[in-house]
């Protein structure tokens, strides 16, 4: 990762003893983070605790923007004459609007970072808070003293902002709780300006891409790749009976009692995959991780429904099956006859 910029400002918002609320103030940084250590290691542990979130939405900036102008600032974001500090100062001027529209949020440290990953420019938009902490000071007592709060991230966006120029589907994602209607988080939403993007198809998709990475991890047997495809075709139908949305944690557990967050893992560390959580499974997607399987006294058949029209292929006119790029092992099989 290069970290090109990166600025913090203020947002304060109160809540009063008798539930109201007044308007937030907003103050300013004036001038970028001065580079160092210490600031890449707080923008790779908003990486890391980004990453590890499940519960993300996925889409695109709105293209009202009148009503929803982020995306407006963020133009020409790789010209040289692009202001990276005037961008930040007109966001938080539209955040305090969105902010002051919700009553029960509260503000905070809002930080702002643009850097490249992986060839690709992106811009990070985080919510922090400060939560109380014991130190020794010189005395060697304890005393108390306030730190950013990094175990918790409920507000915060990234941009894929070369996806977003070279007109990816999706290339906007943020932090999203299971409820959608929440105020607390609803307002950063409205501020960043995003159409979610909600195709069952699509995130259903994004499931078993992650799936297929999963079983690619040269420990995983072909026994167990064949098991863990089958698990996740019967979690998906008995959510699409029951009309329950898909939970990766609780999937996780299904494909193993040893390590029951081991596919949770893997799929918070594939930054560049848009794998959602708490979505309707789209059965025309989930049940090409089915097995064709059948046969008589005199020949059995076994493959995996996704290869229909690939390497197998069937014939009805003729009731025949051809199959292509057969495995070296059933081919040495055959030469020895």
């Amino acid at each position: 990762m290069e970290l090109h910029r990166a600025v913090v400002h203020v947002l304060d918002k109160q809540r009063l003893a008798d539930g109201t609320s007044p308007p937030a103030t907003i103050r300013l940084r004036a001038a970028d983070l001065p580079a160092g250590e210490q600031l890449n290691a707080l923008v790779a542990r908003l990486r890391t605790l980004y990453n590890s979130k499940t519960g993300r939405g996925y889409g695109i900036f709105s293209p009202d923007q009148v009503g929803y102008p982020l995306s407006s600032f963020m133009v020409g974001y790789a010209q040289a004459g692009w202001d990276f500090i005037a961008f930040t100062h007109n966001a938080m001027q539209l955040l305090k609007q969105r902010i002051d529209q919700a009553a029960l949020a509260t503000g905070g440290y809002i930080f702002f970072a643009h850097y490249t990953e992986g060839g690709e420019d992106f811009m990070l938009i985080a919510s922090l808070k400060n939560r109380p902490g014991l130190v020794f000071n010189e005395l060697l007592e304890l005393a108390n003293q306030q730190h950013i709060d990094l175990d918790q991230l409920h507000e915060m966006a990234r941009v894929n902002l070369s996806g977003w120029t070279s007109g990816a589907e999706r290339y906007l994602s943020f932090a999203k709780r299971r409820s959608s209607n929440d105020d607390f988080t609803r307002y950063f939403r409205e501020f960043i300006g995003c159409d979610e993007f909600t195709q069952s198809k699509a995130l259903t998709r994004g499931l078993l891409e992650a799936l297929a990475l999963y079983n690619e991890r040269p420990e995983v047997t072909a026994e167990s790749r064949s098991r863990h495809r089958q698990i996740v075709f019967e979690y998906c139908e008995e959510k699409r009976a029951t009309g329950e949305r898909i939970s990766i944690r609780a999937l996780s557990g299904r494909l193993s009692d040893d390590a029951p967050e081991a596919f949770l893992d893997f799929v918070n560390q594939q930054a560049d995959l848009a794998v959602a959580d708490d979505f309707e499974p789209d059965a025309s997607v989930y049940r090409t991780l089915r097995r064709i399987s059948g046969g008589d006294k005199g020949i059995r058949v076994s493959f995996d429904a996704d290869l229909i029209n690939k390497r197998v292929i069937y014939d009805r006119e003729n009731n025949a099956l051809i199959m292509r790029d057969l495995p070296p092992s059933l081919v040495r099989l055959m030469e020895d006859l």
